[in-house]
């Protein structure tokens, strides 16, 4: 252990406690750890300057069009309504926030 830099108050604990984290190594980590860490990544070159990375997109497909964000709507409803409603989405093969956006766009035109 670098006792060292724990001496000298360099420990760094993101939990506030007590206790000193430790690397797989065993190394404290200490805010000079990490600081020397960050700028190992910053300098350390992966790729070649200008390649493109794209990232593949999590969860369902955009509502709204590809690669933007579909917005949600959230509320609340009474235990006998979200009952019936699950009942519907059932018999229909449809999930709740499908009959729920059905439902919402027939309202609204």
């Amino acid at each position: 252990m670098d006792t060292d830099a724990v001496n000298r108050g360099a420990d760094y604990d993101p939990d506030g406690g007590s206790e000193l984290a430790f690397d797989s190594a065993g190394q404290p980590v200490t805010n000079d750890y990490l600081e020397r860490l960050a700028d190992e990544l910053e300098q350390d070159e992966v790729l070649p300057a200008g390649t493109t990375v794209e990232f593949q997109v999590r969860g369902r497909p955009s509502l709204t069009a590809p690669g933007e964000k579909s917005p949600a709507v959230h509320f609340r409803v009474p235990a006998n309504l979200r009952s019936a409603v699950e009942q519907r989405a059932r018999r229909e093969g449809k999930s709740v926030s499908a009959l729920a956006r059905d439902a919402l766009e027939r309202y609204v035109s």
